[in-house]
């Protein structure tokens, strides 16, 4: 059952990724997501993996414009 009601069922979270870390690692983690305001620190990691791939997408984007490719 899921804690609250989702208005839109393709944002329901029900796939889990675990990750071994240390305890630093995890407390680096802990301490990033409060820095940038995120609830839990999955939040934190689903925002810095979308930031890095549109960070790498733009880069590409800019490589092959360099490059006159596109």
């Amino acid at each position: 059952m899921p804690r609250h009601k989702q208005s839109d069922p393709t944002s329901i979270k029900t796939q889990v990724i675990r990750l071994r870390v240390t305890e630093a690692e995890a407390e680096k983690f802990r301490s990033k997501a409060a820095e940038s305001g995120c609830k839990t620190v999955s939040e934190y990691m689903r925002q810095s993996t979308v930031s890095l791939y549109h960070r790498l997408l733009l880069i590409r984007i800019g490589i092959l414009l360099v490059f006159n490719t596109i």
